[in-house]
């Protein structure tokens, strides 16, 4: 009923004259706790590194029209612990691609039949060829594989028997802090925290001899071995083995959470109301046309108005999934309808469009009317006086008479030949050029056969051109 009357309610919203809030109704796989957000993941959706995107998970009634939008939930800091803790409880899922890859990076592996999960033991150190013993105390006759093994082990045995000790100030916090060799003598060095005598440090020899498990080999309690022996792992051994605190950066694959059981949640931050895909979502306004293209009566060329609801994300930390309606008209030249929502509708109202920007703003100073005027300049005085006012154009028609006159001007005339009609060209060029050169009237005529050829190679040419101009080609 409450999702009923919430869908009711933002159809009357997207239908009236003003904008207003509306709520959609959550998604399905989607939940929201006193400690936040969580989300299951479904096999239809689609992980991009730490953000899920489920298509169509939204729907908005706009005049009886559901309109589907996606949401996007970007997995928490601790997501890769649960689906850790929820892998521990169904290891059925071990073998799906992304988990199976997870547990090979963590060395992690199950034992079908003890029903266990095991790891290689990591505090398991590897045989040197020898064995060590404390020289005194209570583990003088135990032998370990290496000085750090027997080292923890006594200091556990002093914390124990001094914390038993009945008198408060005489009990004291034991660490084990080393080894060192001094002289060719092994000691072990072991830190004392005691209320009396306050922080020291306390040092003990240490034997050693020879041992039967070879250097690089294991001592276990069933023999020698070249691997660890395995390590039974608790649900909390698990998460930490397969998110190292050490281990920078985001261990789990990305496709595990559509791989866990279904309906496992996982905890994500404020979702996304209709994001694109990707790994960087964000909250995205949706246009949805409301009615045909009407057309504007005395426009030219004729333009159409077209009613839309824009449904802008709102979204607070109560309510995740708050819309605001706004609804508005576009005014175009097409007259075929937009038919499909489109996710990127920000236009203004028509009556907004319309307006200029003094129109819309008349207090800003850019849009004060000015009166502008300028006084005219003061007389300049002539800073100099052009000696040719005409320049170089007034230089030449002046000076041309004069460079007609000279004997080189007249130079290129007598060179031209002499052309006469009926008869060939006589071409006789004077080379005597006053003050300069004596050479006398010299003849230079080509044969007369020569111009019979030019006229020929002359007529075949305009031939040519002349089929080219009209036949092409």
């Amino acid at each position: 009923m409450i999702k009923k009357a919430l869908i009711a309610a933002f159809s009357f919203l997207a239908l009236s004259a003003h904008a207003g809030y509306a709520q959609l109704a959550a998604p399905s796989g989607y939940a929201s706790t006193a400690a936040g957000h969580t989300y299951a993941a479904s096999a239809n959706d689609r992980v991009y590194g730490k953000v899920i995107n489920q298509a169509g998970a939204l729907t908005a009634n706009v005049g009886g029209q559901a309109v589907k939008m996606p949401a996007a939930y970007r997995l928490a800091a601790n997501a890769p612990r649960i689906a850790a803790a929820a892998l521990y409880l169904n290891p059925g899922i071990r073998t799906a691609v992304g988990i199976a890859a997870w547990l090979g990076v963590a060395a992690v592996t199950y034992d079908v039949a003890t029903g266990k999960w095991t790891r290689a033991d990591p505090s398991a150190v590897p045989s040197t060829g020898y064995e060590y013993s404390i020289v005194s105390g209570p583990l003088a006759t135990d032998w370990y594989s290496s000085i750090d093994a027997a080292g923890i082990k006594f200091a556990g045995i002093a914390q124990a028997a001094s914390q038993a000790h009945p008198d408060p100030d005489s009990r004291q916090t034991w660490e084990y802090a080393g080894t060192f060799k001094a002289a060719g003598t092994n000691y072990a060095k072991f830190r004392v925290y005691s209320k009396i005598q306050g922080n020291t440090t306390t040092e003990f020899d240490v034997r050693v001899r020879g041992s039967d498990c070879p250097a690089g080999w294991y001592s276990t309690p069933a023999g020698c071995t070249q691997t660890p022996q395995p390590k039974e792992l608790t649900q909390q051994e698990l998460v930490e083995a397969l998110n190292p605190a050490n281990q920078p950066g985001w261990p789990m694959p990305d496709s595990v959470p559509l791989e866990l059981p279904q309906g496992t949640p996982l905890p994500v931050e404020q979702p996304f109301i209709n994001p694109a895909p990707g790994e960087n979502p964000a909250n995205r306004p949706l246009r949805v046309p409301t009615g045909e293209p009407q057309p504007i009566p005395n426009t030219d060329p004729q333009q159409y108005r077209q009613p839309y609801v824009d449904i802008v994300p709102a979204p607070t930390p109560d309510s995740p999934w708050r819309v605001d309606v706004k609804p508005g008209e576009t005014v175009s030249t097409n007259p075929n309808p937009v038919e499909n929502p489109t996710p990127d509708g920000q236009d203004k109202p028509t009556e907004e469009q319309d307006k200029s920007l003094c129109e819309k703003y008349p207090e800003i100073a850019a849009c004060e009317k000015v009166e502008v005027t300028d006084k005219p300049l003061p007389e300049q005085p002539k800073l100099y006086e052009p000696k040719y006012p005409d320049g170089i154009t007034g230089v030449w028609n002046s000076k041309l008479q004069e460079i007609k006159a000279t004997p080189l001007f007249n130079l290129a005339p007598s060179l031209l030949p002499n052309v006469s009609a009926g008869t060939c060209p006589s071409w006789k060029v004077d080379l005597t050029i006053d003050g300069w050169t004596n050479g006398g009237l010299q003849d230079v005529s080509p044969p007369c056969w020569v111009w019979d050829v030019a006229k020929l190679v002359i007529i075949a040419s305009a031939l040519l051109l002349a089929r080219r101009l009209i036949f092409g080609g």
